[in-house]
């Protein structure tokens, strides 16, 4: 059966105030975090959506995203209808609550339902969505944030910027973008994940001498691993295996991956592991090896 998809669109514009001229460099830098913190909005609230950014038009002194979730439709396809809307919003979100928070830990955090009141260091409140407010908590997100916010202060020190979509606005000052321009005091506490499955790597690169990762294509995915099967390693080392090209192996494999507090993945953080080679299939039919 042809698997059915909804497309989502939502728009959101980023102004950098002052001049209508920018910076070449920043502004491609500005547009490639862009494109990471919507990745990263959109893995929050779905981890199974497939995202795509777009520029639609450049003005004076600005630029707008035009970006495009792509969702299986199924029995799920109410829910996502409105999900590029719900993406933009938690980027606009991310923004307002730096803002709010001038560079310092919240003096308090209350969820209620979907949103979540913060509260600053001056005693200040404001209510966001929930899914925004993983910026308190994720090193990665405020990084991303604070990069953007860092290139519109090179490209005019002097000026702000306004980011928006269809129902939210954050303006930020000069002044604001002093405190917004530091990284939050955020202390992650991540966790691993760990799951082992028995898969074929095509070799793309071993190590013939040594104890360093190979380089394997998994699914056609390139990937690097250790490799924990010492006593096939040593037969390797010896020449008692010869590694041709084109060889693969059949082998228990180990993958962890780094999440958040949140239980989202933290990006580059996926970790491989050959725990145990079960089998060599080789293009020189005579060496073909079964490891017992």
């Amino acid at each position: 059966m042809e698997e059915k998809f909804v497309e989502s669109r939502s728009n959101f514009s980023f102004h950098m105030d002052g001049e209508s001229s920018v910076d070449a460099e920043l502004l491609s830098s500005t547009i490639s975090e862009m494109a990471r913190l919507t990745k990263q909005a959109a893995l929050i609230e779905n981890p199974d959506a497939y995202v795509r950014l777009k520029i639609s038009a450049f003005k004076n002194g600005s630029f707008e995203v035009i970006f495009s979730t792509i969702c299986e439709a199924g029995n799920t396809l109410s829910p996502y209808i409105q999900f590029a809307s719900a993406v933009t919003s938690i980027i606009v979100g991310y923004f307002e609550i730096k803002k709010h928070l001038k560079g310092k830990n919240p003096k308090s955090v209350r969820r209620e339902g979907s949103a979540v009141r913060i509260e600053n260091c001056e005693g200040q409140t404001i209510i966001s969505n929930d899914s925004s407010s993983n910026i308190i908590n994720n090193i990665h997100i405020d990084n991303m944030v604070t990069n953007i916010i860092q290139y519109t202060q090179s490209n005019d020190p002097n000026h702000g910027f306004t980011i928006s979509n269809d129902e939210h606005k954050v303006s930020c000052t000069p002044d604001d973008l002093k405190y917004m321009s530091n990284p939050l005091p955020i202390q992650e506490k991540h966790s691993n994940i760990t799951s082992c499955s028995t898969v074929h790597l095509a070799i793309k690169k071993p190590d013939l001498l040594g104890f360093s990762k190979w380089a394997f294509l998994l699914n056609g995915r390139g990937i690097e691993a250790s490799i924990s099967d010492t006593d096939w390693l040593s037969k390797v080392h010896n020449g008692d295996i010869v590694i041709r090209a084109h060889d693969n192996i059949y082998a228990l494999l180990e993958t962890t991956i780094e999440v958040d507090e949140s239980n989202v993945p933290i990006e580059n953080s996926t970790r491989y592991n050959v725990l145990e080679i079960y089998r060599l299939y080789s293009s020189d039919s005579e060496n073909q090896q079964t490891h017992l």
